[in-house]
């Protein structure tokens, strides 16, 4: 199956429908949504690095933009399954019920994950509440000026170990 139908698929199911590209946040949130969700343990096939201040992937990049140009990537995308397509479909909506209504809140999506990022790439998955706090506000500074970021950065820290818990379980 091919890379964009499952995106589509992944984005039908997780109730974000078709990538719309026109925005930069929008493209921001979905690199940060399917990063969480491979974290998760539910790959879709690429790889991530640190760019500016957040994980990014140019190859989703482009996909993203594959999607969002053509008007039939998308079509019958309800329709489609997956290899092993119960334990995936389980693994998503296990995923989304994590989120929430998280999923649209920018600022937990963005600390959640860059934490996580930061975690594995620097502290093996090993690091604690203050170290990535730190970490996080020394590359990101501006973070600090949102009035909920300490509410919002321990909710984040206290939902990694959901990340640790369920990545090895499909």
């Amino acid at each position: 199956m091919k890379t964009e139908k499952v995106l589509c698929r992944v984005f039908h199911l997780l109730s974000l429908g078709k990538p719309d590209m026109g925005e930069f946040k929008n493209r921001i949130q979905y690199q940060k949504i399917i990063y969480l969700l491979q974290a998760y343990g539910l790959s879709v096939g690429h790889g991530f690095g640190w760019y500016l201040k957040s994980p990014y992937s140019s190859e989703l990049a482009h996909t993203l933009y594959s999607i969002y140009t053509s008007n039939r990537t998308y079509e019958n995308v309800e329709k489609l399954k997956f290899r092993e397509h119960d334990k995936v479909i389980k693994k998503i909506m296990e995923f989304k019920e994590i989120l929430r209504d998280k999923i649209d809140d920018d600022l937990y999506i963005d600390i959640l994950a860059s934490i996580r990022f930061i975690d594995y790439a620097t502290y093996c998955g090993n690091g604690s509440f203050e170290t990535l706090k730190s970490r996080l506000l020394e590359i990101k500074p501006s973070l600090e000026d949102y009035v909920r970021f300490d509410e919002v950065f321990e909710r984040a820290y206290n939902d990694l170990d959901l990340y640790k818990e369920f990545a090895n379980k499909i």
